[in-house]
């Protein structure tokens, strides 16, 4: 299968797909990320689309329109190649909206408004054109025949109203029914940023110790953060850098509008070219390539109507700092302010978010510790994380702690989208793998576990019934075989006894989880080695220490289970059997002629003459005293009976345990697979 993964931007536009690397051993595969042609020789391109009044009429009605429909369209233009003169039509960018908005009209000219176009059929249009013009520039590695067999990765905003599942949903069917791909998959751009920003090779992020994203695009500003395995904090802001661009056009316009200059009837077509000219400046100013005097451009929005400006710190000062504009913060409610006062309120809320989350840690005795969420790195991306003013501003909330920008920003969520395919194409190989390299390890084996329980249990048994059968013989006066019986009943019915009895169940559990957490956390780490870059790869791997953290919460279906085996093991009935068995070779060695004979025989054969005894002998045998000699010589010889026969006597033991965990290999594959999506970024919630 073919991969596309698009960042499809509310201003710009990036693509990359995967490819395979063969080491010199000629056995092991890896991958690797390389960026796509998209128009030409362009890697980056805008997200406009030019429609004309033809095109138009063709898509109206069609809500959904499929890749057959679209096609019936013929060429679009897109991106950087709409012409300098179009024919009649309209030219649209910031088009893109979440799928609660797919249906909303689309447009301002005459055609657009009566041919009822959406933002929806917009967004097909230009996705159709997108992948169409990947597929043609980058022939070596697709084809259009080969158009099936192509699975596209595309990122969405972090908010609520992109990553409910219905919205999801909404927008996998637009773009799928567009593309007529084999698949279309739809990742949360937070995600895709992490994964990029691991696998930079300009510096070391990793999520083991807290890592923090701002991601500023065109159209939101998105929060990530990510404690490996155990919190994502995410939310956003429509604070997009397009906001900027919109106050300057504005600005523009009230300066043009001054004097004799009334007309204000501006064509949807000359806003389109001013916003890019704007976003152009823009760019141009916070890359430091304006000089600190300015630099004049004029703004044609009409014949009669041109406006002078001058892009300079004044001007971009106003803009960001003096112009009120209005957001929602994580698609709910209204917060108004200017641009940069609200990206300071959106780094605030973060730290206070942050603040004010807990997670549990594990420690060496088991006992769960809270503590408060660290945060090792920030990282900025983003078109609009090259201000500086954001650098700055967040320096001062989050003091003390690295903060990294972004060296190609535009490229950040078409390259982690990349690296997201890879790991969750390689889910099922890799769980595969890495259960094989476990299964090569006896110790992780269930009947490994098993032998040791039942072993642990029999000597912990034997140890009371050793005791108490020593006290019993050492005893001044005679005593009965119903004298040690109450004896031993009495202790193996002592809640003391029965605590220790658990935890000796509890000792031999976690040693046999901690050996099969080893070797999942090596067997994973390994698979991660494989699959991923070496970048990557460390920025994944999951330490030793933090696995047994986490191990609790991963084993955390295993922890329920095991906590109540030996409460369903029903020792009652095994400990009955052993008393059985003591109490007949107190009768037998006082009978006489059974003593000698029963010693050599097996536990089967043993019970069979015990239940023949308590036929033919009367309770008056079971009270009967018995010799200090008698006595004696049980206690000397009982251990070592009682372990000729442990098989017989854990037999029912073992079947219980083995009924418990007749589930073993299923769950052993979830916790693999568990481990898999902690450390590819896809497991929070454990």
């Amino acid at each position: 299968m073919n991969i596309i993964a698009i960042d499809f931007g509310h201003c710009e536009d990036a693509g990359t797909t995967i490819s395979e690397i063969t080491f010199s051993d000629g056995k092991r595969k890896s991958f690797k990320v390389d960026m796509l042609k998209i128009q030409d020789k362009d890697q980056i391109i805008l997200s406009q689309i030019f429609l004309t009044n033809e095109q138009m009429h063709k898509l109206s009605g069609k809500i959904r329109p499929t890749f057959s429909e679209l096609k019936d369209l013929g060429e679009i233009s897109f991106g950087n190649k709409i012409p300098v003169d179009p024919p009649d039509g309209e030219w649209f960018c910031y088009f893109k909206v979440p799928p609660v908005g797919f249906d909303t009209q689309c447009g301002n000219s005459e055609t657009a408004k009566s041919c009822r176009i959406t933002h929806g059929q917009v967004m097909a249009c230009f996705v159709f054109a997108l992948v169409n013009s990947i597929i043609k520039h980058n022939d070596t590695i697709f084809s259009e025949n080969g158009r099936r067999n192509i699975d596209l990765w595309i990122g969405c905003p972090s908010t609520s109203d992109w990553i409910k599942p219905d919205a999801i949903s909404e927008y996998k069917n637009l773009v799928k029914r567009a593309l007529s791909v084999h698949d279309v998959y739809i990742i949360p751009e937070s995600r895709a940023a992490m994964f990029s920003s691991i696998a930079s090779k300009n510096y070391t992020i990793s999520a083991v110790n807290g890592a923090l994203v701002f991601d500023f695009g065109s159209s939101t500003a998105d929060c990530t953060y990510m404690l490996l395995g155990r919190k994502r904090i995410e939310f956003s802001y429509t604070l997009g850098a397009s906001e900027i661009e919109r106050n300057m056009i504005l600005s523009a316009i009230q300066s043009g509008s001054q004097g004799e200059h009334k007309d204000l009837e501006i064509s949807a077509n000359s806003f389109v070219k001013n916003e890019n000219i704007m976003r152009n400046m823009k760019e141009k100013f916070y890359s430091h390539q304006v000089e600190e005097d300015g630099e004049d451009i004029i703004c044609k929005f009409s014949k009669s109507f041109k406006a002078l400006i001058t892009i300079d710190g004044d001007f971009m000062r106003h803009v960001t700092e003096e112009v009120e504009i209005s957001i929602r913060p994580d698609s709910k409610g209204l917060k108004k302010g200017s641009w940069r006062s609200l990206a300071r309120e959106f780094f605030q809320e973060a730290k206070n978010r942050i603040d004010g989350t807990r997670y549990y840690e594990i420690d060496a005795q088991g006992n769960r510790k809270q503590k408060a969420c660290p945060i090792s790195t920030i990282i900025l991306t983003g078109g609009a994380s090259r201000m500086d003013f954001l650098y700055e501003d967040c320096k001062k909330i989050f003091p003390g702690i690295e903060i990294i920008r972004e060296d190609n920003p535009s490229y950040t969520v078409a390259t982690g989208l990349s690296w997201v395919a890879i790991s969750d194409i390689s889910l099922n190989e890799c769980i595969e793998a890495a259960e094989n390299k476990v299964k090569d390890n006896y110790k992780c084996e269930i009947f490994t576990l098993r032998r040791k329980v039942s072993s642990a249990m029999f000597s912990a048994i034997c140890d009371i019934v050793r005791v108490k059968t020593q006290e019993w013989a050492d005893k001044l006066h005679d005593a009965s075989a119903n004298d040690l019986k109450h004896d031993i009943e009495l202790c193996m019915n002592d809640p003391a006894t029965q605590r220790k009895f658990s935890q000796v169940c509890k000792d031999e559990i976690d040693k046999w989880k901690n050996e099969l957490a080893d070797t999942v956390c090596q067997a994973v780490n390994l698979q991660a080695q494989k699959i991923f870059s070496d970048e990557v790869a460390r920025g994944l791997m999951m330490p030793q220490d933090l696995w047994k953290q986490l191990q609790p919460d991963i084993f955390s279906s295993w922890n329920a289970d095991f906590s109540q085996i030996f409460t369903n093991l029903d020792l009652g009935g095994l400990l009955n059997q052993v008393i059985r068995y003591i109490i007949a070779l107190v009768i037998w060695g006082a009978a006489g002629w059974l003593a000698l004979a029963t010693f050599g025989l097996s536990l089967v054969v043993g019970l069979f003459l015990h239940a023949l005894a308590e036929v033919l002998l009367t309770d008056d045998n079971l009270n009967e005293p018995r010799s200090k000699n008698v006595r004696e010589r049980v206690a000397s010889s009982i251990v070592s009976k009682l372990k000729e026969n442990q098989d017989e006597f854990m037999k029912g033991f073992d079947a219980k345990f083995d009924a418990q965990t007749q589930n073993f290999d299923a769950e052993r594959q979830e916790i693999i697979r568990s481990a898999f999506e902690v450390i590819t970024l896809n497991k929070f919630d454990l």
